[in-house]
């Protein structure tokens, strides 16, 4: 029961996409101002946002 509840509360694209950001802000905060290394967050962000978001992309239905 308690898995379940916890597999429906990550499953939920706006905590996943919350967590990401959270995330990337502590990266970029502890890494400081390295342009190099702030590039590469950067990248990896819009990466595993890109991931996040067709994960819950669901095919679309024709009517006909």
């Amino acid at each position: 029961m308690k898995y379940v509840m916890i597999d429906q509360v990550l499953s939920n694209p706006a905590l996943q996409f919350s967590i990401l950001v959270l995330v990337t802000v502590g990266v970029r905060v502890v890494l400081g101002r390295n342009p190099t290394i702030r590039f590469i967050v950067s990248v990896c962000f819009f990466a595993l946002l890109t991931a996040t978001l067709l994960s819950h992309d669901e095919p679309r239905r024709v009517c006909r």
